[in-house]
C-alpha cells in the first residue's frame, strides 16, 4: 500500500504549503509551523511534514515569507564590472559579511553607465532589499535621482570606492585618494623628481577627482608647475 509520501509526486507546477498541507489534511499553517520548527508541534508531525515536503520537492519562499515578517534579509549590490581583482574582492567581503547575519546577496553589474545603474536600482527596489551597496557608475555625473529613490523609500543605503557629489544624507566607505596622492608626489619630489606625470580617471568620480586635487596640491606645496596636459 502507498504511503502518503509516495502519492506526493511532485506537480509540473511548483509545489505550495497549500499542495503539502492538502495530501497531510492538515492546515497550511501546521505545515509552516511544523516546518520552521515550532514547539506547538509534537516531533511526529514535524517528521511527517518534512517527509512529505521533501517528497513533492516542496521549497519554501523564503522572499515571501520575509516580507510578511517586514524584512527580506536580502540586500543589492550593484558593481560598475567583475573584471580585475579588486571589486571582486570587495563582493567577496559583502558576502561573507551578509551569510553571518543571515542575509542573501544579490549582484548587478551596471556596466559603468547611468542608465544601466538606473534599472538596475529600479530592479533591487522592486526586489524589496533592505539595502543597496554602490559605487556609482563613471557616466553617473550629476544624475542621481534614481539614488535618492533608494532613501526615500527607506532602503538603506551605502556607497564605497566611488560617491556622487551631490547626495545629502548618504554613507560612504572611501579610500583616503587626496592623501594617498599627496603623500606619493611628495615622496617622489622628496626624491629628486621634478616632472611627475599624473593619469587622471573621469573627474565626476569622487576618488578620481580626490586624487588629482590631492596631487595637484602637492605641487602647489612645493611651488612645482602643473603639466599642460
Amino acid at each position: 500500500m502507498e504511503t502518503k509520501a509516495e502519492k506526493a509526486k511532485a506537480p509540473s507546477r511548483r509545489t505550495s504549503i497549500t499542495d503539502v498541507a492538502r495530501v497531510l489534511q492538515v492546515s497550511a499553517s501546521t505545515v509552516s509551523r511544523a516546518l520552521s520548527d515550532q514547539q506547538d508541534i509534537s516531533k511526529a508531525t514535524k517528521a511527517r511534514v518534512r517527509q512529505v515536503a521533501h517528497a513533492m520537492n516542496y521549497q519554501p519562499n523564503l522572499v515571501a515569507a520575509g516580507l510578511r515578517r517586514g524584512q527580506s534579509k536580502t540586500l543589492g549590490v550593484i558593481l560598475p564590472h567583475l573584471s580585475g581583482a579588486f571589486y571582486p574582492t570587495v563582493l567577496h567581503g559583502i558576502e561573507k559579511m551578509a551569510s553571518q547575519h543571515g542575509y542573501q546577496v544579490l549582484v548587478c553589474q551596471s556596466h559603468d553607465e547611468v542608465r544601466c545603474e538606473q534599472r538596475r536600482v529600479a530592479a533591487l527596489l522592486a526586489a524589496q532589499v533592505e539595502g543597496i551597496l554602490i559605487p556609482v557608475s563613471a557616466t553617473t555625473l550629476a544624475e542621481v535621482n534614481h539614488l535618492a529613490q533608494v532613501q526615500q523609500a527607506g532602503t538603506g543605503l551605502v556607497f564605497f570606492d566611488r560617491a556622487p557629489a551631490d547626495l545629502p544624507g548618504s554613507a560612504a566607505v572611501l579610500l583616503d585618494t587626496y592623501n594617498g596622492a599627496y603623500e606619493a608626489v611628495t615622496h617622489l619630489i622628496k626624491g629628486g623628481s621634478r616632472r611627475i606625470a599624473h593619469f587622471a580617471g573621469p573627474q565626476q568620480v569622487s576618488t578620481s577627482r580626490n586624487c588629482q586635487e590631492g596631487y595637484l596640491a602637492a605641487l602647489r606645496d612645493h611651488q612645482l608647475p602643473r603639466g599642460k596636459n
